[in-house]
């Protein structure tokens, strides 16, 4: 049996099988959030007669984070803390891996449930610190970082939810699972959208940065599910992601086309889809200036999530933060509009929603597993193979604001090396994007990608420079060994069997390469391997 390389658990089928313990365990968690402790009891029996015939080490730390969920589902604190115990143990034993980041990151959240704060701070931290050692790639790992993302994201530490996403699209790429690479897409956005949100609401002048992420993200998510037969669902959040970054942006009229069309295909039993819809149709018609659409959509969307067809509230809520968010926006129309009664009941209703929620409690935990994550990652291991603190969207290598801001610590780092920069530009990508569509151009940038990671050394840096050249930096590495490497990737690309993905598609590359000495010029460099790069393009088109 195949096994994933880190964890010890084995791997989904070539065919796309999914593990059996890890359908058992998504079923036990669906069963404890639809408030059916009965039902998740009975599957992690079955989880623990699987465990018996297959000898899985990780299966005993499942079965007790499972019984730790159903214990805390049924009011039994003390229970769920020691079968919780018991779990983290298990998860901790064999050091790294994705089941332990996987696992230690819900077991996070449990605990900031079970209100053991310096727990749950303890085992996320170490969850994320897991994460951020691992370099295969394996559904497992994928689906740790999308549960990191989504912990983060809930205690509101948006820069570190965003880096999990990030890092869960990353690794997603290479299995060129469609689908997949959507929801990563979706996740991106959504966390991109509510963190530039949070920074426009403090005047950080970051949020820029992440609406155009969230745009980025979304529109390559709209591209898939056009081409690869997306859900509508993905098509809805991805439609919401945008319309958000659109309102934060300042264009609240581009917004409202965007999100019109989103809450016309929620279908009508989809009451959280429809509040969701609705309360960013409300933020953008305030932004637009039409307080009384506001009203009426921000009304409609608080009815929604007050339905108790909605779904149950987690335990100890009295409102999420989705409605404390249609609240607020609510609030604000209304007392445009000098319907301060009003106003003052919807802030009433965030103030009881906030202390029910213990939100300054929330927001101490994020300043704490802040400072602990500070303490327990590597602050000074900016790259590592395959994976960036910021990518681009497309290729899922590092972007250049990264490289630009990593630049003083890598200078530091490779101090007194031989460092050499090689730039990998494709010829006539527009032309390819015209002819062909920007899907097809951007699997050619996803295949090039693929080509510069699978050829970088542990603290080499690919980056994507610009829309159509690549830059590689690559410490310890001579002039004559840059020139191999370029006629290597030059090699590489002229392989690739380009007309799989469109019929009659080539594609060719030239390179430029230069080297100094570290701490070296930047610009410099890649200004001397651009004008190699322009005589090797103007050699090719005469035929030289």
């Amino acid at each position: 049996m195949d096994t994933d390389a880190a964890s010890g658990a084995p791997a989904d089928g070539a065919d796309g099988a999914e593990d059996p313990v890890t359908a058992l365990r998504r079923r036990a968690i669906a069963l404890v959030g639809a408030a059916d402790p009965d039902g998740a009891e009975g599957v992690i029996d079955e989880l623990v007669v699987l465990a018996a015939t297959t000898g899985r080490a990780d299966v005993d730390a499942w079965v007790h984070l499972l019984r730790a969920h159903v214990a805390a589902a049924r009011g039994r604190g003390d229970d769920a803390g020691s079968l919780a115990a018991r779990a983290c143990a298990e998860l901790l034993a064999p050091g790294p891996t994705a089941v332990g980041a996987l696992g230690l990151a819900q077991l996070g959240r449990l605990l900031d449930q079970l209100n053991r704060f310096d727990e749950a701070v303890e085992s996320l931290a170490i969850a994320a610190f897991f994460a951020d050692q691992l370099t295969e790639s394996s559904p497992l790992l994928v689906e740790a970082c999308s549960e990191l993302a989504a912990v983060f994201g809930d205690l509101e530490v948006f820069d570190v939810a965003y880096r999990h996403a990030e890092r869960a699209y990353v690794v997603t790429l290479p299995a060129g699972d469609q689908a997949a690479t959507i929801d990563r897409c979706v996740d991106l956005a959504t966390i991109a959208a509510r963190f530039a949100h949070e920074l426009d609401r403090s005047g950080d002048t970051d949020a820029g940065h992440f609406v155009e992420r969230a745009r980025q993200a979304a529109a390559l998510g709209l591209r898939l599910v056009d081409a690869h037969g997306g859900t509508d669902a993905h098509r809805r959040a991805l439609r919401l992601a945008l319309g958000d970054a659109l309102v934060t942006a300042g264009e609240p009229a581009e917004a409202l086309a965007v999100l019109e069309p989103a809450l016309a295909d929620v279908p009508q039993h989809d009451l959280s889809g429809r509040a969701a819809a609705l309360t960013a149709l409300g933020r953008a018609c305030g932004a637009a200036g039409d307080p009384i659409r506001a009203i009426e959509h921000l009304t409609a969307a608080v009815a929604a999530f007050d339905d108790p067809a909605a779904g149950p509230r987690p335990p100890g809520t009295a409102a999420s933060p989705e409605l404390v968010a249609a609240l607020l926006a609510l609030a604000a129309a209304q007392a445009t509009v000098g319907r301060t009664n009003a106003a003052y009941a919807s802030l009433r209703r965030v103030l009881d929603a906030e202390q029910a929620t213990q939100r300054h409690r929330r927001r101490r935990v994020a300043e704490v597993l802040g400072d602990r994550l500070r303490v327990v990652t590597d602050e000074h291991a900016l790259t590592r193979r395959g994976r960036t603190f910021s990518t681009d969207p497309v290729t899922g290598l590092a972007d250049r604001r990264h490289v630009e801001a990593a630049l003083e610590e890598l200078a530091k780092r490779w101090a007194g090396q031989e460092v050499a920069v090689v730039l990998v530009d494709v010829h006539h990508l527009d032309d390819v994007r015209q002819r062909y569509g920007d899907v097809v151009a951007d699997d050619v940038l996803r295949r090039l990608a693929g080509l510069l990671r699978a050829r970088q050394r542990n603290d080499d840096v690919a980056a994507r420079w610009d829309d159509a050249c690549f830059l590689l930096l690559l410490p310890r590495c001579p002039a004559p060994a840059a020139d191999q490497v370029a006629a290597r990737v030059r090699a590489a690309v002229g392989a690739v069997p380009w007309s799989e993905l469109a019929f009659g598609l080539t594609v060719v590359a030239s390179t430029g390469t230069a080297s100094a000495v570290a701490p070296f010029d930047l610009d410099a460099l890649v200004m001397q391997a651009g004008t190699g790069l322009a005589v090797a393009r103007v050699l090719h088109s005469t035929g030289t």
